[in-house]
């Protein structure tokens, strides 16, 4: 097995275009037991040849041959090299990095809410569908600044029970803020209900720091996924 500071050159195998400014990558590592066991919420290092090399969550995890991915919203230069990219271009990984997320037992907790934002989503799409996998009652409360810019719709959908929308200008879902759902969710709930329940959150800072107030506010437990 490779150590994870050593880098992998991959071929890009497919290419997903997952709302108006974000796009997948998916590629098959040459380490395959490396990479099989990751913890979703860990991320990679990705080499862009000439370019740069930077920090992207795992958004993709699934197969044999194993095949995973990343999902890249296109704000610079790194990001915009890797949105240019083709099927059959290469780039070079490291890792996976970071301690991912963690599920509790089932005695302790029986809902997991994941509250996303923005490009956060490829932080916590694959632990949402692990919790979900894991038999978790699972909740997806998923912002964005509008319709057009939604990723994995349905993969939210099909990991969750409900999952809910919200957007800034109203075009889809909740007019309004994730957060606002959260607080609609909790606030539902019995205390004994908000023990029970942990929140995986990866967003905007804005967006976490109002999830962090909201879960103060309720007394309930929380991991979040930070730069």
């Amino acid at each position: 097995m490779r150590p994870k500071g050593e880098m992998e050159i991959v071929t890009i195998k497919e290419r997903r275009n997952e709302a108006e400014d974000i796009v997948s990558l998916l590629f098959e590592p040459i380490d395959q037991e490396k990479w099989k066991d990751l913890i979703p919420g860990q991320f990679l290092m990705v080499w862009i040849p000439g370019v740069d090399e930077v920090p992207m969550s795992l958004s993709y995890h699934f197969g044999d041959p194993l095949t995973i991915g990343i999902s890249v919203q296109n704000i610079g230069d790194a990001t915009n090299a890797l949105c240019s990219l083709k099927i059959g271009d290469r780039i070079g990984i490291r890792g996976p990095y970071g301690n991912g997320f963690s599920l509790p037992s089932k005695e302790e907790k029986h809902l997991i809410i994941g509250v996303s934002g923005g490009v956060g989503v490829a932080s916590t799409i694959l632990p949402m569908e692990w919790a979900y996998s894991s038999g978790f009652r699972t909740i997806n409360l998923v912002g964005s600044r509008s319709k057009a810019n939604l990723a994995f719709q349905s993969r939210w959908e099909a990991s969750s029970d409900p999952a809910r929308f919200s957007t800034d200008d109203g075009s889809f879902g909740h007019d309004g803020f994730v957060t606002e759902l959260l607080e609609e969710e909790l606030n539902k709930m019995t205390d004994d209900e908000r023990d029970k329940t942990l929140i995986f959150t990866c967003g905007p800072e804005v967006m976490m720091d109002a999830v962090k107030k909201v879960l103060d506010k309720f007394n309930v437990d929380g991991q979040f996924s930070l730069e």
